[in-house]
């Protein structure tokens, strides 16, 4: 009767053992890699939200960046005139230079081109002053009321390093050209 007993407890462990290894392979294993799952999607939404909620933190900002710049460029086609007017704008270009103190100046205008509907006319500009003068010019070039695009910056150190710098700068100016109504 011992033997039975054993083999009846043996059976009984055999089957215990295989429910248990059937249960852990067929329920538990694939509901717990779903459970990881859904715990990663979950974090990479909180994460989302967490980002989206910082952003919306900075949206006033760039809100107010995009109305500095619409009111930057509100008044772009005022600073392209109609007319040509480049011997008015070069004298306003040498005053600003005698303005800051600048020596050797040379104001030169180039072959002007077209583009996109604009005149374009290039300008070479030339003289020589401390760093902090010829910045000086540039900051007022920038506030004159006709579009300037600087191309091209050249700055040399004189040699003796007494804190005069040689500029030379490529720009350039433009101008709408006007229609003929006839």
């Amino acid at each position: 009767m011992r033997i039975v007993f054993e083999k009846q407890q043996l059976v009984i462990f055999g089957a215990a053992a295989a429910l248990l290894t059937g249960f852990v392979f067929c329920g538990y294993a694939p509901l717990q890699k779903k459970l990881d799952q859904v715990c990663q999607v979950k974090a990479d939404q909180e994460v989302l939200i967490a980002t989206a909620a910082e952003q919306k933190t900075q949206l006033p900002l760039l809100e107010e960046q995009l109305d500095e710049l619409q009111g930057m460029i509100a008044n772009y086609e005022l600073n392209i005139p109609q007319q040509r007017d480049l011997g008015g704008f070069l004298q306003q270009i040498a005053d600003l230079i005698d303005k800051h103190d600048l020596t050797e100046q040379v104001v030169q205008p180039g072959s002007e081109t077209q583009a996109d509907g604009l005149k374009c006319i290039p300008i070479t500009i030339q003289c020589k002053g401390s760093l902090s003068r010829i910045f000086d010019f540039y900051r007022e070039l920038q506030e004159l009321d006709r579009m300037v695009r600087i191309e091209n910056v050249k700055l040399v150190n004189k040699k003796d390093y007494s804190g005069e710098v040689s500029m030379q700068t490529k720009a350039a100016v433009y101008y709408r050209p006007q229609v003929d109504r006839g």
